[in-house]
């Protein structure tokens, strides 16, 4: 258990090199929920889906580094990578948060055709009813 926390410790210091949250850590790595790091970083469940993300996400890392403690973070020996992939994390975000907006436009304006849908049938009904009785 003792590595496992060695672990956990580890990945708290790489999502802080990346200088976001704990939640847009967990979306970068494709998890819906931060559940999976929190459970990592507390109580030092760390699976292999979790350790092949966290490879997949950034070549630069020092895997050695991430699960032994040995050698550095980074593979360069520089920060240049970290702050590569902090800049790729704010677009990704930004992306995000403008296709989100476009949802949202979105389905205000679902809602705007269905009312006008159902004004249509009304007036469309209204119609048939005026026609009926004048002849």
């Amino acid at each position: 258990m003792q590595k496992n926390a060695e672990i956990s410790a580890r990945l708290v210091q790489l999502i802080e090199s990346h200088q976001v949250s704990t939640n847009k850590y967990a979306t970068l790595l494709g998890y819906k929920r931060a559940q999976v790091l929190y459970d990592a970083i507390n109580k030092g469940i760390i699976g292999y889906d979790l350790l092949k993300r966290i490879a997949d996400m950034s070549a630069d890392i020092n895997m050695s580094w991430f699960l032994t403690g040995n050698g550095e973070m980074l593979i360069s020996g520089d920060s240049s990578g970290v702050e590569e992939s902090r800049e790729q994390v704010i677009t990704a975000l930004e992306q995000c948060l403008e296709c989100k907006k476009k949802d949202d436009h979105i389905a205000v304006l679902m809602e705007q055709l269905r009312r006008m849908q159902r004004e249509l049938e009304k007036y469309e009904k209204d119609q048939d009813k005026s026609k009926q009785h004048s002849a």
